[in-house]
């Protein structure tokens, strides 16, 4: 981790990058640019501690990325691990039906995508891990009703395939999760303060370069 987050653009390079305006974002690149030169990647280390979740503290050339980017790359890598539950289900248990694998895999592909958000996109479980786990599943259910559905009738009625109907039901079902995810990760608990994270980050960040 220390040596990717050691590693730095071209001066060259680094003059064509956007200019911070504000005086906190000013004072931030000042500080991660010797010489001149921009950070390919930094606040790997705060992630991966648990500290906070990348969509706040990393920055990567030294923009810090939109939060729908992160949640776009977890939900990547968790539809990846959906994929080959379903794939498992149908090809070792020989579970034929296209939607029971959907819902199947789905439900328990909500563990991983628990973990991966967590450390990705939203922060630190609000009120515990169980019950954190226990809000997602509750969110989520209604989807996995829904999208179950949609799915039978895109195999059944439609005639579709069964992987073509899966990244059917997958494309709209991920922006839809991100929206309930939104409401719900800090629901029952003390709502996340996204300036003082950013704050905490920036300490942070000080302390390193010191």
């Amino acid at each position: 981790v220390d040596r990717v987050e050691r590693i730095y653009l071209p001066k060259r390079f680094s003059s064509y990058l956007p200019v911070p305006t504000s005086e906190t974002e000013s004072a931030n690149t000042a500080m991660v640019q010797p010489s001149g030169r921009i950070p390919l990647i930094r606040g790997i280390d705060r992630v991966l501690s648990g500290t906070k979740p990348a969509s706040e503290c990393v920055q990567i050339c030294g923009i810090k990325p939109y939060r729908y980017l992160w949640y776009s790359i977890s939900g990547f890598i968790c539809d990846c691990f959906q994929l080959c539950i379903d794939m498992f289900l149908f090809r070792v248990f020989h579970i034929s039906d296209p939607s029971v694998c959907w819902a199947l895999a789905f439900s328990f592909s909500i563990i991983f995508r628990h973990t991966s958000h967590r450390y990705l996109v939203f922060g630190d479980y609000v009120g515990g891990y169980c019950r954190s786990l226990g809000r997602m599943y509750g969110g989520y259910s209604i989807i996995i009703v829904l999208s179950t559905l949609f799915n039978v009738v895109m195999t059944k009625v439609l005639m579709i395939s069964h992987y073509t109907a899966w990244i059917v039901t997958l494309l709209w079902t991920g922006i839809v999760n991100y929206f309930i995810l939104k409401h719900i990760w800090s629901f029952g608990g003390e709502k996340n303060d996204s300036s003082k994270r950013r704050d905490d980050c920036s300490v942070e960040a000080t302390r390193d370069i010191v």
